[in-house]
């Protein structure tokens, strides 16, 4: 099953704010998207990747096995704490993973979300 060009785009959606967010101050937000292949399994399926790192707050070591969870946000009354849960769901339906990390560098932190979704080589289409 392909995804679906809206559902992507809510998946991407929902990372950028929330890396947007975790820089009150500034810093850098990378964006990357990618037709790749699946080494995992057999078969190699033909898939995107995408990428959203930036240098803001981080995720505390304490809150990182519930950032998946309905309901959790760090946002206080600014968020729903929906929006991972949300792309996570979404991820899963088309087969595929999303993973981060966040780790302390020299000037702060870089957190790091990576989204991988298989799909027909011949059609892909985020726009």
């Amino acid at each position: 099953m392909l995804a679906f060009p809206v559902e992507v785009r809510q998946i991407l959606i929902n990372l950028i704010a929330n890396a947007i967010q975790a820089m009150p101050s500034g810093g850098t937000l990378r964006v990357s998207l990618r037709q790749v292949t699946e080494r995992m399994t057999p078969g190699k399926r033909p898939a995107i990747r995408a990428t959203i790192t930036d240098t803001g707050v981080g995720i505390p070591v304490e809150l990182r096995d519930k950032i998946f969870q309905t309901f959790f946000s760090t946002k206080e009354e600014k968020g729903t704490g929906l929006g991972l849960w949300v792309s996570q769901g979404i991820v899963q339906k088309f087969g595929g993973t999303i993973r981060f990390r966040s780790t302390k560098s020299r000037t702060g932190f870089i957190t790091s979300f990576a989204v991988f979704i298989p799909t027909d080589a011949t059609s892909v289409s985020v726009a």
